[in-house]
């Protein structure tokens, strides 16, 4: 009775309900639950089975919880899987079921689209949202979380059901930001985020160019491009080709390119054309162009080398093409600039000094010498092979220097059509050399060279050292330059025979002006005397002879005699037995040892004895030095070479003297290209501390040379007069400050009254700086170095100073920078003045000078002064005095 019941009452049930299973969205998982309770049905044997449209799905059956259930899982279902759904419980004969229907809806979403855009700056923007899905509920949009609207002021439209959203005129500044899609379904909300930001097409801003579109050959131009787009525009410079095709310029060596900057190095003709340059970013490109135009140096056409006889005329022919005025042109020759007649018929020329200076001087056809030359600098640019020249001419000595500044007015240029022409009447030797031809335009200077040469005989110019010292199987190198027109032959003989390279040992290599010989590894017939020849068509040059020296251990001297040449503080000794033919087995210097005390034969010289060395080069004595007054010595000398050493001589006696005057100064050296100066090195003391230095400048009238008459030379010409120290020893050991005194009013007396400048310095001192000497004169300095036992030996230069020399150095700024500091502080003490009378006076300046020459004009007694003026009547009155004047009344 009780199983009866049961089944009577029993139903299955399905969960989620049929009136939750109407709006399902594909994607979703879902669970279905068939299930009968225990309660009702007992613990017989339950079958449940789920059907879809009348096909049986799964058996699956579980108990839980008091229930028995079986269960049918959705994972991801889709549209597909739409339908009926029957779960059918069976218990024993008695079917029971349940049906549900399941529909899926395509789930809302979004067509795979960009998450960022970028509309152009103002123009309508449109931001689509492809959307996907059934019974889609609303489409709405956000910007920054904030719903947009038709009715929004901004002014947004909608299309295609709110898909499209429009923005009219998109204006980044106001516009840009995140702006969301959003999808309703099943009151469900999805959304997609697009961030929109606006871009610009490039507007090109700037875009400078070379000064009148055009560059100068040689040198550089630079354009530069400049624009404005979102995102930022990159660059490009292109240039028409020959054939009007544009051609990308890419960054080199030629081309420099650095964001929208073009520079173009060392132009050319081909440079020359149209460039444009063009700014792009993703909305799009622009461009603009600009031409180039090539302003060329003057063309010189390759000058040749002219050889000519000693006395002929020769001429130099310089042609010039120019595609515009030439503003200069002219030939240089030796550091002279020649340049043609101008319309005065005057040849102007510049003299470049050793300070990169020129100095310009006019030489007019009457040969008028102007009194005082003209300088002035001159800014020239030096190619490179004009730098080496004047590197070279760094090496030459005082005298080529000295010819260098004179300046050779038997030289003429002029202008013959396009052609300059120097022309030497009358050639000499000093006219060979180098000449460079420049010309000057708009667009720079270009130069070529060529050189005169003159037929002579060789002369050497430049020869190894007469006397070579080497060691058997070391190397040796000689050599000899000569100058000669034409080339001349040369050869090294040894002995009476030519010396002929073999290959491995003897080299010769050999140029038009050069020969030179080298020894890899001497040998014992390697060494001897060489002769170096030169001869051509003109004649030959006198030998220029060698010695390659074999060394072997130095010989010992036979005599050795210090006692008759000693000095205060150093001894000369005078050295016999070196043969001059000998001078392999001569010593390079001599190991000195010495004591002051007499020594025993048990004396250890080598340990206790002090040692120096001393230099052994004439082969017939050395000098001692560092030694000290009225002292006696013992001496022993030691014969050292490159070979080894000889023996110790025996001892060597000597006493040195009282201390002298100190030796002359012999090396100063005065430059005067600003303020002038004087340098020079200590002298020997001569035994007694040097305490000062005394420098006597005057102004002489003594005649002068060509060159100072000509020209000025920034450099001064320094004529030395020293007198000699072999003369009278004792004489200059008893000069003394007071003979020097009296000796300058002896020379008052004889009538030099000449103005002089004497200038007193410490021992210390070795440098003084001559502000006080005027420009352009000429003057003597006479130096002498001063001790406790009297004054040196005089020694005497004569110089020049320069025009920028003396007092104008004191006044360094130009003329109206020294005018307008004088106006300012004139300013500044008016002011100061009158300041100070109204403080005092209770007016200006102007205003008291003025009322003090009236009372000086108006002397009569007045009523102000019997005191019975009114006292309104006074200028400078009170209010208060005022006020009781007007009571009085």
């Amino acid at each position: 009775m009780y199983a009866c019941e049961v089944q009577e009452s029993w139903q299955p049930r399905v969960s989620p309900p049929a009136n939750q299973l109407e709006r399902l969205a594909t994607g979703t998982d879902l669970y279905l639950v068939c299930q009968v309770s225990e309660t009702e049905v007992g613990k017989d044997n339950v079958e449940l089975l789920w059907y879809k449209d009348g096909t049986a799905m799964t058996r699956q059956k579980i108990r839980k919880n008091g229930f028995i259930q079986a269960s049918l899982a959705f994972v991801k279902p889709t549209k597909a899987e739409t339908g009926n759904y029957t779960c059918k419980a069976t218990i024993g004969a008695e079917n029971k079921e349940e049906t549900v229907p399941v529909e899926f809806f395509e789930r809302a979403g979004f067509v795979e689209s960009e998450s960022s855009i970028h509309p152009q700056e103002g123009e309508n923007a449109k931001i689509t949202c492809e959307t996907i899905g059934d019974r889609l509920d609303e489409i709405f949009w956000l910007k920054n979380g904030y719903q947009l609207s038709e009715a929004d002021e901004r002014g947004y439209q909608f299309e295609d059901d709110y898909r499209t959203l429009i923005i009219p005129d998109f204006f980044g500044e106001k516009d840009d930001g995140n702006y969301s899609c959003n999808v309703v379904q099943f009151a469900q909300i999805y959304s997609k985020d697009i961030s929109v930001t606006a871009y610009a097409r490039p507007v090109i801003t700037v875009f400078q160019v070379p000064e009148n579109n055009a560059g100068f050959e040689g040198s550089s131009a630079t354009f530069k491009c400049s624009a404005h787009g979102k995102p930022s525009p990159t660059y490009k410079w292109f240039k028409n080709d020959e054939d009007n095709s544009m051609v990308e310029l890419n960054a080199s060596d030629k081309y420099k390119i650095d964001d929208g900057l073009l520079g173009i190095n060392y132009l050319v003709d081909s440079d020359a054309g149209q460039y444009i340059c063009e700014a792009e970013n993703e909305v799009g490109n622009s461009k603009q162009n600009t031409t180039l135009i090539i302003h060329r140096r003057p063309k010189i056409e390759r000058m040749e080398d002219v050889t000519t006889v000693l006395g002929n005329s020769v001429e130099l022919i310089c042609s010039i093409n120019s595609d515009s005025n030439i503003s200069d042109a002219y030939f240089m020759f030796n550091k002279q600039k020649y340049a043609p007649h101008s319309k005065d018929t005057s040849i102007s020329y510049e003299t470049v000094t050793d300070d990169s200076e020129m100095e310009t001087t006019t030489v007019d056809d009457s040969e008028e010498e102007s009194e005082e030359a003209e300088t002035a600098t001159v800014g020239t640019s030096v190619s490179g092979e004009e730098e080496e020249e004047n590197n070279d001419d760094e090496e030459e000595d005082v005298e080529t220097r000295k010819r260098r500044a004179i300046i050779d007015d038997t030289i003429t240029v002029e202008w013959r059509d396009e052609k300059l022409v120097l022309t030497i009447p009358n050639a000499q030797m000093s006219h060979m050399g180098r000449y460079s031809c420049h010309a000057e335009n708009m667009a720079g200077t270009t130069y070529d060279a060529a050189k005169i040469l003159i037929t002579h005989a060789p002369v050497f110019t430049n020869v190894s050292e007469k006397y070579i010292r080497r060691q058997e199987g070391e190397s040796a190198f000689l050599f000899c330059e000569v100058s000669a027109i034409p080339a001349a032959d040369m050869s090294f003989e040894h002995g009476s025979s030519q010396v002929y390279p073999d290959g491995v040992n003897v080299q010769l290599e050999s140029t038009n002006d050069k020969l030179a010989l080298s020894f890899n590894s001497l040998q014992d017939s390697d060494f001897g005397t060489y002769q170096c020849s030169a001869k051509n068509t003109q004649g030959s040059a006198e030998p220029a002879v060698f010695e390659i020296i074999k060394i072997v251990p130095p010989k010992d001297p036979e005599a050795i005699s210090c006692a008759d040449n000693v000095y205060p503080n150093f001894a000369v000794c005078r050295l016999d037995g070196y043969d001059e033919t000998k001078r392999g087995e001569w010593p390079t210097r001599f190991q000195v040892f010495y004591t002051n005390e007499e020594p025993t034969e048990e004396f250890d010289w080598e340990n206790s004895a002090t040692v120096t060395e001393a230099s052994f080069v004439d082969g017939k004595s050395v000098k001692l030095t560092g030694l000290n007054t009225e002292q006696k010595y013992f001496a022993r000398i030691l014969a050292v070479n490159e070979a080894g050493e000889g023996e110790l001589s025996g001892v060597i006696p000597f006493e040195t003297t009282a201390a002298w005057t100190p030796e002359p100064v012999i090396d100063a050296v005065i430059n005067c290209p600003d303020v002038c100066s004087v340098n020079w090195t200590i002298p020997n003391d001569r035994g007694a501390e040097i305490t000062g230095y005394k420098l006597v400048f005057r102004e002489t009238s003594a005649v002068q040379s060509e060159i100072e008459d000509s020209t000025t030379i920034a450099t001064p010409e320094i004529i030395e007069t020293t007198t000699d120290e072999n003369d009278d020893d004792s004489a200059a050991e008893n000069i003394t400050a007071e003979d020097f005194t009296d000796g300058e009013e002896e020379d008052d007396e004889s009538g030099d009254v000449r103005e002089q400048i004497t200038i007193n310095v410490g021992a210390d001192d070795h440098h003084v700086d001559l502000p006080q000497l005027l420009p352009l004169r000429n003057y003597e300095l006479t130096i002498y170095a001063i001790n406790e036992v009297g004054l040196s030996d005089p020694t005497t230069y004569y110089f020049r100073t320069t025009e920028k020399s003396g007092l104008a150095t004191l006044f360094p700024l130009p003329n109206w920078a020294v005018i307008t500091l004088f106006v300012i502080v004139g300013l500044v003490l008016a002011i100061m003045l009158d300041a100070f009378c109204c403080k005092t006076r209770h007016c200006g300046v102007l205003a008291c000078l003025t009322s003090h020459c009236r009372n000086r004009r108006n002397r009569a007694p007045k009523d102000i002064e019997q005191g019975n003026a009114s006292g309104e009547h006074r200028v400078l009155i009170t209010t208060t005095e005022k006020q009781i004047i007007r009571n009085d009344h």
